[in-house]
């Protein structure tokens, strides 16, 4: 009887530590989603969802679904219109000018227009252009190797789901399918008096 009290006290001790662990997760998960007091429970059985394992399938799903994705094909166009704009600016704008003045003393009215132009001797707005074009290099660049680290990231998640798969499936083969043989074959040594109520 204490024997069975021992095990008993230790199988509590291990399911109040899975109990801890659990509420320090849903507590992690809740942080980082930003929902105060959520507290989220498991429910139905534990089975595989149908995810895909095909990386090409899933890769342009993500492409038109990521966050991050999206925001750097607009950060590009962005940067690709910066650049029209720049070159736009390059080429200098007339203006336009009339006007009346007035003098008192000779009294008189004149009145003038003229037209005002900067010439482009030494400006010609290749500064705007280059940093415009600098603005897109730099976008291109980094749309890229974040496409590339979401991809990496992606075959990385992929291969461990098919890892974990081949794992469940290994263990139902060589673990869960024999459990009825060995609880048959417990229950027999046990009536036979070849082994304990534990054992």
């Amino acid at each position: 009887m204490l024997r069975i009290t021992q095990e008993v006290q230790s199988l509590n001790t291990r399911l109040e530590n899975a109990q801890t662990n659990l509420t320090s997760t849903v507590g992690e998960l809740a942080s980082l989603l930003g929902f105060p007091n959520w507290k989220p429970q498991a429910s139905g059985t534990l089975e595989p969802i149908g995810v895909s394992v095909d990386v090409d399938k899933l890769w342009q799903q993500t492409e038109h679904s990521n966050p991050d994705l999206e925001t750097a094909r607009r950060e590009m166009i962005a940067a690709d219109s910066g650049l029209e704009k720049a070159a736009r600016e390059r080429w200098p704008v007339p203006s336009l000018m009339f006007g009346t003045a007035f003098t008192d003393k000779p009294y008189g009215n004149t009145t003038f227009a003229g037209v005002s132009v900067d010439l482009p001797i030494f400006d010609r707005g290749q500064g705007g252009i280059a940093r415009a074009a600098a603005e897109v290099h730099a976008s291109k660049l980094k749309r890229e190797l974040l496409m590339a680290a979401t991809r990496q990231e992606l075959e990385r998640a992929v291969d461990v789901l098919a890892r974990r798969r081949a794992t469940l499936a290994k263990t139902e083969k060589q673990v869960v399918a024999p459990l009825p043989t060995l609880k048959q074959m417990a229950e027999d040594a046990y009536r036979l008096g070849q082994t304990g109520l534990i054992e």
